[in-house]
């Protein structure tokens, strides 16, 4: 029986907190400023573990729902048609890839050519529009992320971030 991948972190973690760690000399600082690096990474990859696969399929709808609002808002000439097209394109295709990480990056690379060819020949109005909707939405998407690692005390500035 393969133990399980949790069984398997706590492993490592055991074994890097109570062998490897407590074995470097004491001129060894960088050493152990890394391996308590590792220790820490490993430790919320552990806590994370669990809700992982909603995060990331959550993160996939955000950029697919961004995806959609642009792609409404779009106007333009033959650069801002063609990469629309390509973003409306990735859009509809959701059979790429199982892996919500893949889909969210091919969709993203289809809103940034978007960008672009908006930048080089869109439309203002439609420019303006689509520079607010990316920022409101991207503005909800980071108080997703902060939520996801407020936890581990990275972000120093917020004690809780209220779901809008």
């Amino acid at each position: 029986m393969n133990p399980s991948v949790n069984d398997r972190l706590d492993s490592v973690l055991r074994a890097l907190t109570g062998v490897i760690l407590p074995a470097l000399p004491a001129e060894a600082s960088l050493a152990e400023e890394q391996t308590q690096l590792i220790i820490g990474q490993l430790s919320i990859l552990r806590m994370q573990l669990d809700n992982q696969a909603a995060f990331e399929a959550e993160n996939t709808e955000d950029f697919a729902a961004m995806g959609h609002l642009i792609a409404a808002q779009a106007k333009g000439g033959p650069l801002t048609h063609q990469a629309l097209e390509s973003l409306k394109a990735e859009l509809l295709n959701d059979t790429v890839s199982k892996k919500p990480q893949v889909r969210s990056a091919r969709i993203q690379l289809a809103i940034d050519a978007l960008l672009i060819a908006l930048r080089e020949d869109g439309d203002a109005d439609a420019r303006a529009a689509v520079g607010k909707s990316i920022l409101d939405l991207g503005s909800k998407r980071a108080k997703k992320d902060r939520r996801w690692f407020m936890p581990m005390g990275f972000d120093s500035t917020i004690t809780a971030i209220a779901d809008e």
